[in-house]
């Protein structure tokens, strides 16, 4: 069992073998802290990091479809077995975000479980930059759903660009069937080009998520291996 925590004092370990044994006799593969504020009037959040962190975790919850209730939570418990076929290590605050999106990958079970969360010691500052890592760890969304969900992303991407194609159809085409002419003639051959880039996008969505397949049963391999060997 792997145990990940932030080194500021802030998460309480008083349940950490409770957690351990959520993976070692419950069969969950990764144990996440549930950040629960142990003294309100501490105020152990910066202004805007409480909003930020529900924003960025319900955005997580809906692009992912997973239940993990504090996604940006810096305290984990993981099995030997998510670890080893963990193949991200991003630095800094964007972390966590992979091994959410790696337990979406593997469809990992997943535990939340409450966890005191404290105040920083006097003379503890903390790294983050709200506005600067909250943008990466944004775009970094953004690139694992890409990634773990190329589907879902490429045909987002399809959908606006097919139906502005059509639009521009319409706005030559119905000219046409009145008169037989076609004074929008721009618009039929923007239609036309938008319409190619809506396929192209819809088989790129396609190619990748048959690639991630793949990619899925690489990863469950190692998983699997790496249980056989602690057996």
């Amino acid at each position: 069992v792997i145990v990940l925590v932030d080194g500021d004092n802030t998460y309480s370990l008083d349940n950490l073998q409770a957690h351990i044994d959520h993976i070692v006799l419950g069969g969950f593969d990764m144990v996440v802290g549930n950040r629960v504020i142990q003294d309100l009037q501490s105020k152990p959040f910066r202004n805007g990091h409480r909003v930020g962190n529900w924003v960025l975790s319900s955005l997580f919850r809906r692009m992912f479809a997973t239940d993990i209730v504090d996604v940006l939570s810096g305290y984990r418990v993981l099995s030997r077995g998510f670890a080893l076929s963990f193949t991200g290590g991003a630095s800094r605050f964007e972390v966590e975000t992979e091994l959410n999106a790696h337990a979406f990958h593997l469809s990992s079970m997943i535990k939340n479980a409450d966890v005191l969360y404290r105040a920083r010691p006097d003379g503890s500052i903390s790294k983050l930059r709200t506005y600067y890592d909250g943008a990466k760890i944004l775009r970094r969304y953004l690139s694992l759903w890409f990634t773990e969900r190329p589907l879902m992303a490429f045909f987002s991407l399809a959908l606006p660009v097919f139906s502005m194609s059509f639009l521009l159809f319409a706005r030559a085409i119905i000219p046409y069937l009145e008169t037989g002419l076609v004074p929008n003639l721009p618009s039929l051959v923007a239609s036309t080009g938008l319409l190619l880039l809506a396929a192209v996008l819809s088989v790129a969505g396609v190619v990748l998520d048959r690639t991630n397949v793949l990619r899925k049963a690489f990863s469950r391999n190692i998983y699997m291996e790496a249980i056989k060997l602690k057996s």
